[in-house]
């Protein structure tokens, strides 16, 4: 059985998810501008109670802890929250740090190790077949897709 990389990505993460659903519900809401219920149901037009993008990192850490979604690591400082128009591309891009890190570990991953990932991936894609395995695939060839995969889209 593969294990986990034991090379330190830390630098690839900012927050920790405690629960991918309670953390998607919320980043929803702060699209739309107003809450959803637990189940994630929009209420009726006259009942929606606004919610407004965080102004600081201690609003949003504070936010993600009363719903158990996510813990803000330590060493991020700031926070900025972006969301363009329906007709605007936004090319987000990764700090230069983080891409430098990245191609050096995943040019070398450890062996027997999996490429790490959310476990809803799996629970998703893979329910009732045989693990999948990315025969073919690099690492690193792999990481570029989803870098660039995350980078243009939107769950939606």
């Amino acid at each position: 059985m593969a294990t986990k990389p034991k090379t330190d990505m830390s630098l690839m993460r900012y927050v920790e998810i405690l629960d991918y659903k309670a953390f998607g519900l919320l980043i929803s809401e702060y699209a739309l501008g107003y809450r959803l219920s637990s189940d994630g149901q929009q209420p009726p037009a006259n009942k929606r109670v606004p919610m407004p993008w965080p102004k600081t990192l201690d609003e949003f850490k504070k936010t993600c802890q009363q719903r158990g979604a996510a813990k803000v690591l330590d060493s991020v400082k700031g926070i900025q929250v972006i969301q363009p128009s329906d007709d605007v591309l936004l090319l987000r891009l990764p700090p230069k740090k983080v891409i430098d890190s990245a191609i050096a570990f995943h040019k070398k991953p450890a062996k027997n190790t999996d490429y790490e990932m959310p476990d809803f991936y799996e629970t998703m894609l893979l329910a009732g077949k045989e693990r999948a395995k990315p025969e073919g695939m690099k690492h690193l060839d792999f990481w570029y897709c989803r870098v660039g995969d995350y980078t243009i889209s939107f769950c939606g």
